[in-house]
């Protein structure tokens, strides 16, 4: 997480009210995105870790887990992300448990709302003490 997320994250976490039992960071998951091992830097398990998705927040609430994506701003790619992330926890890691997908921003894409509501996905602002959830 960037220093800019992380900012926004711990507003979110200051005035969301929302209660999480367990917290983990970056968390890795996929098999990787494009490039192929050369063999001369890393070791292939090292290549492979570089190489896999990440999570920036994986919560655990009374209701069950979400997978978040914390941004500056909430804008199409996060939504993108987070989808992506969301499918590839519930067909790994979560071992048949349905994650719930939230995205925090610090300001939020005028055109975001609405889609990121028509795919289910849980939004939030978080910036300068003002925290709500938008969808």
């Amino acid at each position: 997480m960037s220093r800019a997320d992380s900012a926004v994250w711990r507003e979110f976490l200051r005035g969301s009210g929302v209660e999480f039992s367990r917290l983990d960071y970056d968390v890795s998951l996929g098999a990787g995105g494009l490039g192929e091992y050369d063999g001369d830097n890393y070791s292939a398990e090292q290549w492979a870790a570089l190489r896999q998705k990440r999570i920036d927040v994986v919560g655990t609430t009374a209701s069950g887990v979400w997978v978040i994506e914390v941004k500056p701003v909430a804008n199409m790619a996060a939504l993108g992300q987070v989808l992506t992330y969301g499918h590839l926890w519930d067909e790994t890691i979560g071992a048949g448990r349905k994650c719930r997908r939230v995205v925090v921003g610090g300001e939020i894409d005028v055109d975001a709302p609405g889609v990121y509501q028509r795919y289910g996905v849980m939004l939030w602002r978080a910036a300068s003490g003002d925290v709500a959830r938008v969808v």
